[in-house]
Formats: C-alpha cells, structure tokens, sequence
C-alpha cells in the first residue's frame, strides 16, 4: 500500500466503482466536486466513467449550484435519486460544514443520500482519525447513507468502495449490512 498515494488508491477505486455502476445501468451519470476551501467543480454529470478519472488531475473552481430535488414524497417517486459520495482523505484536519437553507432542503430529501469514503493514515494520538469520523458520520440526517473509512490497505478500500454499488435505495441499512463471504 505505501507503493501507491492517497490519490491513486482514490482514483483506482473511484474507476472500478463508476464502470461497474456503468455496467449495471448504462444511464447513470456521475459528476465530481472537491471540496478545499472552496467547492472545486471537476466534472459536469456524465455517463462515460473514464472522463472522471482523468480529469481528477484538473480542477477548476466556480460556484456549486446543488441540484433541485423537490417532489412531494408521498407521489410516486422520481426516475432518480441524488447520490453525493464525499471523498475525504486527511487525518489532521476535522472538517466544518456549514448549515445553509438549501443543504437543509437537499438532505432533508427522501431521495437524496451523502455517503462518505474516509481514507486515513493508522490512527494514532498524532492524528485526529476517530474525530474526523464522528463528523462524517454526523452528516447523515436519515440514517440511510454510507460512511466507510480505511487506512491504506487497498483490499479493504476496494471492498469498502465496491459498497457503495447498490442503488441506495435498494441496500440494507449500514449497521445491518453484512459484507463477509
């Protein structure tokens, strides 16, 4: 694992992710944002996997406009749902996210779902591992999201990734979810 960066793990699993998920259904899309200090718009929605990986290594910032997701709920459902899967990679640094009226809308959603990928250093009292987690973790409104974390190993970060496949609203629960052979 020390052979490979944080970067190429990430980018690695994000392609076996997106052409698997491509596999099952050829229309979904997939976009990219980094979030630094500000929102890094990398890829607009598109259904070919490969024009996100390569553009990992281009980033470009400009103001994120979250997507519209209002239906009532209790009306048949729409033809999609909204899946952010927030990619974290620092042990140090505890993120802070801000509440704003249109997260709030967004996330108060049936059919929207924030699932986290952590990759960490080994915890250890240097870093802030378990703290980072606790936060991503708080992100989770509805109990219905993801958050996997890993150190380096690329087995289990390939394996934690290959989680994220099922449509979310067809997955058990996290806690509930059994991935052992």
């Amino acid at each position: 694992s020390d052979k490979f960066s944080s970067i190429q793990l990430i980018k690695r699993a994000l392609g076996i992710f997106m052409n698997s998920k491509h596999l099952i259904d050829a229309r979904h899309e997939f976009a990219l944002v980094y979030l630094q200090d500000a929102a890094f718009w990398m890829s607009d929605f598109t259904s070919e996997p490969s024009k996100i990986v390569t553009i990992l290594e281009d980033m470009s910032s400009c103001n994120v406009r979250l997507p519209s997701v209002r239906s009532n709920p209790h009306v048949i459902p729409p033809p999609y749902i909204v899946r952010t899967i927030l990619l974290y990679g620092r042990s140090h640094c505890i993120p802070t996210f801000s509440t704003t009226k249109a997260q709030l809308e967004l996330t108060s959603s049936p059919y929207f779902f924030m699932d986290a990928y952590y990759l960490h250093q080994v915890p250890s009292d240097e870093n802030k591992c378990e703290a980072i987690f606790d936060v991503l973790c708080s992100l989770d409104r509805t109990g219905l999201s993801y958050v996997n974390e890993v150190s380096r190993n690329p087995t289990k970060l390939y394996d934690c990734m290959a989680q994220f496949l099922p449509h979310p609203l067809q997955r058990p629960i996290q806690r509930h979810a059994c991935y052992d052979i």
